[in-house]
C-alpha cells in the first residue's frame, strides 16, 4: 500500500516500529530491518533498467546482482553479452543445413527411393535359344503383404496408433506397386498369399475392412496402357489358416473364395503351365477333411503333358514323401 500513497519514509518507518512492538522478539527485529531497509529505498531513486542485465548503476554499468541482493560468483547466462554477428551468421548457416538435409530425406523417402528401385529393377534378358517374345512371359509376383491390423502389433481396434500403422504401411504398399512394379508392364500378375496379417482371426466386418484396402493398394486401374492385365490369387496361411484350423472356423474359406476364387486352380499364360496348389490344407497330420481331400484330387488330375513349362505355386513347401 505504501506505493499507492505518498507516504514519506519517516512515517513508514514510525508505523512498523510501533507495530513490532505487539510481536515476538524476533518478529520485532525483522519489522524493525524492514522498516530501515525501506526507508533507504525510499530514499534513494531506483537506477534504470537495462534489458540484459536487470538494473544498471548511477554511471551506465550493469549490477551485479542476483536475486538476494549480492554479487553472483560469476556471469551466468542469464546475464551473457549478445552474441557476435559471426556466431550469428553460423548459427543461420547451420540451421538452413539441417533443414536442408531434412528436405532432401523427405525428397528421397517420398520419391527418390522408388524411382531408385524402378531404374534398377528390369526384366531377365531372353535366352539365345528362344528370341521371339512369344516364347516367354512377363510375371509380376507379389508376395506376402499382409496388411497391417489389430493382430500385428496388439493396438486397440480404432485406436490413432492403429490408423497410423495401417495409412502410411498402405501408401507405402501402394506406391511400390504403382510406381516400379506396373510401369514395367506385366502379363501377369501373381499374388503369394498372405494378404491379411491377422486374416483368419479377423471377424467379417474387419475383413472387409481389409479387403477393401488391399484392392485400393493394388488396384490396377490406373494402369493406362493395358488395365485388363489377368490377375491370380494364391491362398496363404494367413487368410485361412492351416488344415487343424478348417475344421474349427470353416468359414474362413468361403469368404475367401468368395472374393478370390478358387485355392485350387491351373492357368496358361505363353506357354507356361501355372499350378496354384493350396498346400495349407494338405499341412497338419494325416487328418482327413473335405479341404485336405479336395486339393490331393486337384492334384491328382494335373496331366503330365506340359510338365517342362510347368510351374508350381505354394506358399508352403511340400516336404511329405506321400
Amino acid at each position: 500500500d505504501f506505493l499507492k500513497t505518498s507516504v514519506t519514509s519517516a512515517q513508514l518507518s514510525n508505523e512498523l516500529t510501533s507495530a513490532s512492538q505487539v510481536f515476538s522478539p524476533f518478529s520485532r527485529h525483522f519489522l524493525t530491518k524492514s522498516s530501515q531497509f525501506l526507508s533507504r529505498t525510499l530514499e534513494s531513486p531506483l537506477p534504470p533498467r537495462d534489458p540484459c542485465r536487470g538494473l544498471t548503476g548511477p554511471e551506465g554499468g550493469a549490477l551485479d546482482l542476483d536475486c538476494n541482493g549480492a554479487a553472483p560468483p560469476s556471469r551466468g547466462p542469464w546475464c551473457s553479452k549478445p552474441p557476435r554477428r559471426g556466431t550469428m551468421q553460423s548459427a543461420t548457416r547451420l540451421t538452413l543445413l539441417l533443414c536442408a538435409a531434412w528436405v532432401a530425406a523427405l525428397l528421397y523417402g517420398e520419391m527418390g527411393a522408388y524411382w531408385a528401385a524402378h531404374l534398377s529393377c528390369s526384366w531377365p534378358s531372353a535366352s539365345s535359344s528362344s528370341p521371339s517374345p512369344s516364347n516367354h512371359v512377363k510375371v509380376a509376383v507379389i508376395a506376402d503383404p499382409q496388411l497391417m491390423d489389430r493382430t500385428s502389433l496388439s493396438l486397440p481396434p480404432g485406436s490413432v496408433a492403429l490408423q497410423a500403422a495401417e495409412f502410411f504401411t498402405d501408401l507405402n504398399m501402394r506406391r511400390s506397386f504403382q510406381s516400379v512394379v506396373l510401369p514395367f508392364k506385366p502379363d501377369v500378375v501373381l499374388f503369394l498369399g498372405d494378404y491379411f496379417d491377422g486374416g483368419t482371426y479377423l471377424s467379417d466386418e474387419e475383413w472387409q475392412d481389409s479387403l477393401f484396402r488391399f484392392k485400393h493398394i493394388f488396384s490396377m486401374s490406373e494402369q493406362r496402357t493395358n488395365p485388363h492385365v489377368p490377375i491370380y490369387y494364391l491362398s496363404g496361411n494367413h487368410d485361412i489358416g492351416y488344415s487343424a484350423f478348417h475344421s474349427v472356423h470353416p468359414e474362413v474359406i468361403s469368404r475367401y473364395e468368395k472374393e478370390f476364387g478358387p485355392r485350387n486352380f491351373q492357368f496358361l499364360s505363353g506357354k507356361v503351365d501355372f499350378v496354384v496348389v493350396d498346400a495349407q490344407t494338405l499341412d497338419g497330420g494325416a487328418t482327413q477333411s473335405k479341404e485336405r481331400s479336395s486339393s490331393w484330387e486337384f492334384i491328382k488330375t494335373l496331366s503330365a503333358g506340359m510338365a517342362l513349362n510347368r510351374r508350381l505355386c505354394v506358399v508352403l513347401q511340400l516336404l511329405s514323401d506321400n
